[in-house]
């Protein structure tokens, strides 16, 4: 834009940018063409060695030196220099054939195996075993803690004044009181036919066929035996004395 305004141009370098555009060709239709190359695969046919970015940037005209002279010639833009090299679409494909296509997924090769962590000690310069350098991961024992107070300590510190045996014996409970024993009245009844409800001593008699049954009284309830000839055979129930009623 600036060789523009030092050979004459006077309007702005908005204006400058859209002078380059070349005007709409009239309405055809016709066949397609052949899409043509870019202008920098034009310039490498044309014997350009560089890089495409490498063409870009020799694009770049170089700063003029402070001079007064006479006004050169307006210089072709790259897209009228692509038409001269036989270019042959629009401006505006032209600029959009400077734009490069996507590259394809592509996979790389899979890389060396890295070391381990042990693997990397040894090039470091540890001699030891692998199961050695594992062990020498681990870290030391801490230091042992204060032993803690014992419950006989924790006692004095919450006011206990007399010794650990002191102490331990004051944790028994007390005995209970003695229970007291049952008594009663101690005796025998010989009742032959004796009939429910008939009563013997403290006891009430339950229903029996004419057996001859002695019936003894203590502290632990009522003995009920059968009898033969004064002796017992063979003890029928034990009942205890705080039975009452029923059959």
């Amino acid at each position: 834009y600036e060789v523009a305004v030092a050979n004459g141009y006077t309007g702005t370098e908005a204006e400058w940018l859209e002078s380059l555009k070349g005007k709409d060709g009239k309405d055809a239709t016709g066949e397609t063409g052949a899409t043509g190359a870019s202008a920098y695969e034009v310039a490498v046919a044309n014997g350009y060695t560089g890089t495409e970015a490498e063409w870009l940037e020799s694009l770049k005209g170089k700063d003029g030196k402070d001079a007064t002279g006479e006004t050169g010639a307006t210089g072709a833009s790259a897209y009228e220099v692509a038409v001269a090299n036989g270019y042959t679409g629009t401006e505006a494909e032209w600029l959009e054939s400077l734009k490069g296509k996507d590259g394809k997924d592509a996979t790389g090769e899979t890389g060396a195996t890295g070391a381990s962590a042990y693997e990397i000690a040894v090039a470091n310069g540890y001699t030891g075993t692998e199961t050695e350098w594992l062990e020498s991961l681990k870290g030391k024992d801490g230091a042992a803690g204060t032993p803690g107070a014992s419950a006989y300590e924790i006692a004095v510190a919450n006011g206990f004044p007399g010794t650990e045996a002191e102490w331990l014996e004051s944790l028994k409970g007390k005995d209970g009181k003695d229970g007291t024993s049952a008594t009663g009245t101690t005796g025998s009844c010989m009742i032959n036919t004796p009939v429910t409800g008939t009563t013997c001593g403290d006891g009430i008699i339950l229903s029996f066929d004419e057996l001859k049954f002695s019936l003894s009284f203590s502290g632990d309830g009522i003995i009920l035996s059968n009898t033969e000839n004064g002796v017992a055979t063979q003890v029928l129930y034990v009942i205890p004395s705080a039975f009452s009623g029923g059959e």
